[in-house]
């Protein structure tokens, strides 16, 4: 082998270790920036008052309470039907309201 075949690949050799410690120190640099963008975002998130979460859930609540009192209205004016009260009462829903 050649003297200059030699130091071309020693050259070669110092050119990719420092590419390859170039780029442990970018990866290293990027990790970092993640964690502190994920950092953050979490503080973020934490902050926000209104989270699309709690107010979905509370829609939601609102929806099952009236749902209750649909369904509790609903058994009211079959009670009424089935107890044959109606006769006297101009509709199911009067019926209803004068029961409550």
């Amino acid at each position: 082998m050649d003297i200059s075949r030699l130091d071309l690949l020693e050259e070669r050799i110092r050119k990719a270790a420092a590419l390859i410690q170039r780029l442990r120190e970018e990866k290293g640099a990027a990790e970092k920036r993640l964690a502190d963008r994920e950092a953050e975002v979490a503080g973020l998130r934490a902050k926000k008052p209104d989270a699309p979460g709690k107010e979905l859930t509370l829609e939601l609540e609102n929806l099952r309470r009236e749902r209750r009192e649909i369904l509790a209205r609903v058994t009211r004016m079959l009670a009424i039907l089935d107890e044959e009260e109606l006769p006297e009462q101009k509709s199911l829903l009067a019926a209803v309201d004068a029961n409550e």
